[in-house]
């Protein structure tokens, strides 16, 4: 028998489906947050009475 196995025992197809869906699920939120974690500059302004800000914008 071919496929994934845990201990002695393969795992039945829908125990497979399910494990391979959560992997997908966790994988592409990963690579979401980090997109966006990359994607985001901080930027500081200063405003006309003088009050420090801090923001994050999109790269261009």
């Amino acid at each position: 028998m071919g496929g994934y196995t845990l201990s002695h025992c393969a795992l039945s197809a829908t125990v497979r489906q399910r494990l391979n869906r959560c992997a997908t699920c966790g994988l592409t939120l990963v690579v979401l947050l980090t997109a966006a974690t990359c994607w985001a500059a901080a930027y500081r302004w200063v405003d006309e009475q003088g009050g420090i800000h801090y923001g994050l914008t999109g790269r261009r």
